[in-house]
């Protein structure tokens, strides 16, 4: 009868592999473990409100329904030509931001610019702010027509002279 003979086809290990293998010591699970302990440490520092200086975590997104709605009902309004914000101190440890934009502001590629460049000037400046406040942020239709010759620098001008009260 003709067949494969399978044990032909299963690898060993050679003896040399053999001698040359990790064999664990006693303190390398101890140092495993410190090493996962700080590892956990680190996480719970990021996770638990405090807030890092030049980043914008899911913790910086005012995303409820019931905060968002918070911040409309008892927030108080600044607001220029361009832009209006809302904004409410919160006893966190974090400032929390919401950008609104319509879709008749423009089309789907400026709509996200203006919300890059709102996200971009609230992780650059939160850290001057004295107090932490949730945020919402709406353009007004005076904007959408001449948002396409705005840059950057413009939209931080604007906040700016809005959002100056933050740091006093």
């Amino acid at each position: 009868m003709g067949g494969w003979n399978y044990e032909e086809n299963i690898s060993t290990i050679s003896t040399k592999a053999k001698e040359n293998a990790w064999i664990p010591q006693e303190n390398v699970h101890e140092e495993w473990e410190s090493h996962t302990q700080e590892a956990q440490k680190k996480r719970s520092e990021k996770t638990h409100g405090v807030s890092r200086v030049y980043t914008f975590t899911r913790l910086e997104r005012l995303s409820k329904r019931r905060d968002i709605d918070n911040v409309l009902r008892n927030g108080e309004k600044v607001n220029n030509d361009y832009i209006t914000v809302l904004y409410l101190y919160n006893d966190m440890d974090v400032s929390r931001l919401c950008i609104i934009v319509g879709k008749k502001f423009g089309k789907a590629h400026e709509r996200n610019r203006f919300k890059r460049y709102i996200r971009e000037y609230f992780r650059l400046h939160k850290g001057e702010w004295r107090k932490c406040v949730d945020l919402i942020v709406i353009p007004r239709k005076s904007l959408a027509g001449m948002f396409e010759n705005l840059r950057y620098r413009d939209i931080e001008v604007m906040l700016d002279e809005l959002l100056n009260f933050l740091k006093e």
